[in-house]
């Protein structure tokens, strides 16, 4: 069988970490999403894979060369095309498809198990299907198993709690009834507001009048990557599930550990990495190659550290943290979240969120995460509030970003790709790409002196 992922779309939902990168390029435990769906397809036995991009493809061609985990995948770009129906339908007109395949959504992080469940479906056509929270449900095409077929945008009703997370679909889908999606989504409540864009989903529940779909269950947790804090929520998941699978203390023999480090747990250490005097692993952990941890850090139960990273200086990696590679952690800064690569929080700083890629946090940056009532923070996305039940207090900046000295940023509040939030500035609204925010101060200039303050003889 064959796969096909779909990597397209601006991820605006994602802002402002989709700027620069795919969704399906986003980093989730130190790696792609892209490879964790590779991983998965082949656990089933999928090996032939397409991706379908309409911008960023080079990173997507770079990184697969890269990769001697898996072949190299098939990578067409179709530039300009809206939605994900028109992506299919360009790309059936260059390469037919003429047999069953999976489809699978660039943005999701699927366990193999759920995945062999659906190609493993008696039928030709059927979707997995994921269990959606209450607050998901507002902003989703939702399905209800206990009525058929059904799926509904933005339901006020009960029962509609799952969302398609993969398909796999007939050739005479792409053929039959495909190239007959309307732009307008019918399946909506009186009062609710379709975009102008072809849904997958909409030509499924025509086909489904013709033909038996199957939906199939997923039972291991799996993550539709639609908001920054859902990055979180799956690098906690995945954390813990990579960390834990380490039964015992894999170090590679070129790695080096101080006789006064303590591990209290097991962890995973790659070539020529060294864990220094007075180190503290908390729990079970993995480090990367070429690693320098010394000086008394504290590295909390399931954290992952990429490559080439350097923690030091009685500094703190909470539980469940991901430290992307070529990064720097300091002097008694503390990191509970996630840094992407060639990150810097040199000194006596305190993050808690998620920072892009080459951020450099200056010394005394703090970011709040609890607001004096004890409230979840509201999130604006695309000009629609947003509540999330978790991570919602937590910091989100863009890739390329700094903070100068004493900057404190607010709960919940998100700085943009390239944009700098300037020495004592307090932040408590988003900050737009490529601006800078610095504070204006009125200050005066007096005599002073021991004739002033002091006593003449």
């Amino acid at each position: 069988m064959k796969a096909i992922i779909i990597a397209v779309g601006k991820g605006s939902r994602l802002w402002p970490f989709t700027e620069i990168r795919s969704k399906s390029m986003l980093a989730v435990s130190n790696i792609p999403i892209i490879s964790w769906s590779r991983q998965a397809l082949s656990s089933c036995g999928v090996l032939e894979v397409s991706v379908l991009v309409d911008n960023h493809e080079s990173q997507l061609v770079n990184f697969s060369r890269k990769s001697s985990q898996f072949p190299m995948p098939s990578i067409h770009v179709f530039p300009g095309e809206k939605d994900i129906v028109d992506v299919l339908l360009s790309y059936q007109l260059r390469h037919p498809i003429s047999e069953t395949v999976l489809i699978i959504p660039g943005d999701c992080i699927i366990q193999a198990e759920d995945l062999q469940r659906l190609i493993d479906s008696p039928e030709d056509n059927a979707v997995l299907l994921r269990g959606l929270r209450q607050e998901e449900r507002s902003d989703r095409l939702c399905f209800n198993a206990k009525q058929g077929f059904k799926l509904l945008a933005h339901p006020r009703r009960e029962g509609f709690d799952y969302e398609i997370v993969a398909y796999k679909l007939g050739a005479k889908f792409f053929n039959e009834i495909l190239p007959y999606t309307t732009n307008i989504y019918d399946y909506v409540q009186v009062g609710m507001m379709p975009s102008d864009e072809k849904y997958l989903e909409s030509a499924l529940v025509e086909w489904e009048k013709k033909v038996n779909v199957d939906y199939v269950f997923a039972e291991k947790p799996c993550f539709n990557i639609d908001y920054p804090w859902n990055i979180l929520e799956a690098n906690d998941y995945l954390n813990e599930l990579r960390c834990q699978r380490v039964a015992k203390d894999e170090i590679s023999r070129t790695a080096a550990i101080s006789p006064t480090a303590i591990l209290r747990g097991n962890v995973q250490i790659g070539a020529n990495s060294l864990v220094g005097d007075g180190v503290i692993f908390q729990g079970n952990a993995i480090v990367g190659t070429n690693c320098k941890i010394t000086d008394g850090a504290i590295i909390g139960e399931n954290a992952v550290i990429g490559d080439n990273v350097i923690i030091k200086e009685y500094c703190k990696v909470s539980s469940g943290s991901t430290v992307g590679d070529g990064s720097i952690i300091g002097h008694c800064a503390e990191l509970s979240g996630i840094i992407f690569e060639n990150t810097y929080l040199y000194h006596n700083c305190e993050i808690s969120g998620v920072l892009g890629r080459n951020v450099d946090i200056g010394a005394g940056t703090v970011f709040g995460t609890l607001r004096f009532d004890d409230a979840k923070v509201n999130h604006r996305i695309n000009g629609k509030r947003i509540t999330p039940q978790k991570y919602s207090e937590l910091v989100y900046m863009g890739d390329f970003t700094r903070t100068g000295v004493n900057t404190v940023i607010m709960p919940g509040v998100k700085v943009g790709c390239r944009s700098v939030v300037g020495a004592n500035v307090l932040l408590n609204e988003d900050l737009p790409n490529n601006k800078i925010i610095q504070v204006e101060q009125n200050v005066s200039i007096k005599p002073w002196g021991s004739e002033r303050y002091g006593f003449n003889m």
